[in-house]
């Protein structure tokens, strides 16, 4: 582990995907409860720079693919309507809203590694409340609901493909 640049602006709950050389950071909250971004700031490797903003402020969102296609998912609005099913796709230069998700998954999990046409979302914070096991699979087009969790997870770590994930928390 090293100690890189910090981000143009600091955030919390913000999500992000990509690798260690290419990454994005996406949304987030500058302040406890208020000041949802639209903030989206690229890595490149050794520094971080603002690309284009989301189109929905909000945090908690779950971010999966990477640094040129990317989904940026749900997430939990100040001041709502609270809960998001939102889903915005990035093509590497804009974002654009597609398809909304089936349930809300704030503070779910995500296939990291995939790209913004084939996404796999799960567990997270359900709407109303509550911890949820529901998983969607996004084929570029529509999420459809797929096998459940064998436990609801909520704030969980995830990694892999829509096709091969682990999910822990």
């Amino acid at each position: 582990w090293a100690t890189i640049t910090g981000y143009t602006t600091a955030r919390r709950a913000s999500g992000g995907c990509g690798l260690s050389t290419a990454a994005i950071n996406i949304g987030g909250s500058t302040a406890p409860g208020t000041n949802d971004s639209k903030l989206v700031e690229e890595w490149n490797g050794s520094s971080w720079s603002e690309k284009a903003d989301i189109n929905q402020a909000r945090y908690s969102g779950d971010g999966m693919g990477n640094s040129t296609s990317a989904l940026y998912v749900n997430g939990y609005v100040s001041g709502g309507p609270a809960y998001q099913q939102i889903c915005e796709s990035y093509d590497g230069s804009t974002w654009t809203e597609v398809g909304n998700t089936n349930s809300h998954h704030s503070t779910g999990g995500g296939s990291s590694n995939a790209s913004n046409t084939s996404c796999l979302v799960y567990g997270g914070t359900g709407h109303p409340s509550g911890v949820t096991d529901t998983n969607e699979e996004w084929n570029g087009t529509a999420w459809t609901e797929v096998a459940d969790l064998a436990a609801p997870l909520g704030n969980q770590g995830s990694a892999g493909t829509a096709t091969s994930a682990i999910c822990a928390g």
